[in-house]
């Protein structure tokens, strides 16, 4: 999934209700190891693309426990709260999310990393 920003702004949000909760992650790897680590927010620069996806150097969103209902293929909405990094304001910005399968194979989530 891919945002841009038309102002310079803040991703410090994403909510749905599709699933009990959204995280933003960071995926790092060093040497062999490879680091799945919860973020606060990903700066979204005016007119620049951010895509989320799974990868060395990649932020990506986690959803947790995602409803009985939803599969691949299908549309949900999404909310993401966006921050001001001048004034502080937040807003929500509604959008839609085709849903994937799970990327590596993994059905069930995995615990902490």
């Amino acid at each position: 999934m891919t945002l841009r920003a038309t102002e310079d702004m803040t991703l410090v949000g994403i909510k749905t209700a599709s699933a009990k909760s959204v995280s933003l992650q960071l995926m790092t790897r060093e040497g062999s190891v490879v680091r799945m680590d919860p973020v606060d927010s990903v700066p979204l620069a005016a007119g620049a693309p951010v895509t989320f996806k799974m990868g060395p150097g990649q932020h990506f969103m986690q959803l947790t426990g995602i409803g009985a209902g939803v599969r691949a293929g299908q549309v949900v909405t999404m909310i993401a709260i966006v921050q001001d990094p001048k004034s502080g304001i937040k807003q929500a910005v509604r959008f839609e999310a085709r849903v994937r399968p799970p990327e590596g194979g993994h059905a069930e989530p995995h615990g902490e990393h």
